[in-house]
């Protein structure tokens, strides 16, 4: 046989445009302490200076009829909140790097307006609200209305809440989604925490290949 050694010029191949799932936050994997002591790993109290500063700022807002949906956070109302400041920047580093989850305790302002507001505040200072899809709040609660309708979320009826990602899809991703408990049920609540880098990697070391290629195909699926 015979045998030729070649140098050749790769042609420079052009790389895909950027996208929100090249953009996905990185992998956050629990190891077996933070699953077995959840409390201790991921529940958070806003701390007592944090609270009283952000307690009088929403206080003089709510006051002159400002709400979480006009509010837009300035320089003065910065200066009086170093302290929520610094707890927002340990969230914001618990939610990218640490846990990827975090349960803050302590955001009951007497009102829903109020708590709204400082719900809003404290989470603008964590990141930057996305609220071009619906609203920057969107309440879950029964509205009373029919879920087997089209155009209905379930979010807005009593209807059970399947599996789903909160709008987020292969055009629109976020980093982080948030929920903040206004009225307390008298029962119910309880939840089941997991992590699905854990639970992904777990699949992958048991399962053959044929049953993971048929678990990332793409499928189907409606968006509101």
């Amino acid at each position: 046989p015979l045998h030729i050694v070649f140098k050749v010029t790769k042609p420079k191949v052009a790389q895909p445009p950027s996208t929100p799932l090249r953009r996905m936050p990185k992998k956050i994997r629990w190891n077996p302490y933070q699953f077995q002591h959840t409390e201790d790993t991921l529940v958070r109290t806003l701390p007592v200076d944090a609270k009283v500063a952000l307690k009088k700022v929403v206080g003089r807002l709510v006051d002159d009829g400002v709400s979480a949906e006009n509010y837009e956070l300035n320089s003065v109302d910065k200066g009086q909140l170093e302290a929520v400041a610094s707890f927002a920047h340990e969230m914001n580093r618990l939610v990218k790097e640490d846990t990827g989850a975090v349960l803050v305790r302590g955001l009951d302002f007497g009102s829903v307006q109020a708590s709204k507001l400082a719900y809003f505040i404290l989470s603008s200072m964590v990141g930057t609200v996305d609220g071009s899809a619906r609203g920057r709040l969107f309440d879950v609660k029964d509205s009373k209305l029919p879920s087997d309708v089209d155009n209905v979320l379930f979010s807005v009826s009593n209807t059970k809440a399947t599996w789903h990602t909160d709008g987020a899809s292969i055009h629109r991703s976020y980093e982080c989604a948030s929920l903040l408990c206004l009225r307390p049920a008298a029962r119910g609540g309880e939840i089941k925490i997991s992590n699905a880098v854990n639970a992904f990697e777990s699949l992958q070391s048991r399962l053959p290949k044929f049953l993971l290629y048929e678990l990332l195909r793409p499928v189907p699926r409606d968006i509101l």
